[in-house]
């Protein structure tokens, strides 16, 4: 027998199995000169309507760098973001 998996917690209402945000492969890297700081490597995620999440990690491990792409003040590297169902990498990519 294996660790039990936790069940999400959301609030009651009819969307709360809606997916909010979800990533795919999404990649984040900085250039810095010569050297490459990978801040995000094919991070999958999934967010759920009224789902309470906690990001926890080490200074550096791209918290804030995953925040700022979902809210869209960066723009990942690589990989998919999607909004509900808008595709907010393709829409980057145009402007």
């Amino acid at each position: 027998m294996g660790n039990p998996v936790p069940e999400r917690e959301t609030t009651a209402g009819a969307d709360s199995h809606q997916v909010v945000f979800r990533t795919v492969g999404l990649t984040k890297v900085y250039t810095m000169g010569a050297v490459q700081v990978h801040a995000l490597r094919g991070v999958d995620l999934e967010l759920y309507a009224g789902e309470l999440v906690v990001l926890l990690g080490p200074s550096g491990s791209g918290k804030s760098t995953l925040l700022n792409i979902l809210g869209g003040l960066d723009i990942a590297t690589g990989g998919t973001v999607l909004y509900r169902d808008t595709d907010l990498t393709r829409a980057t990519e145009r402007s």
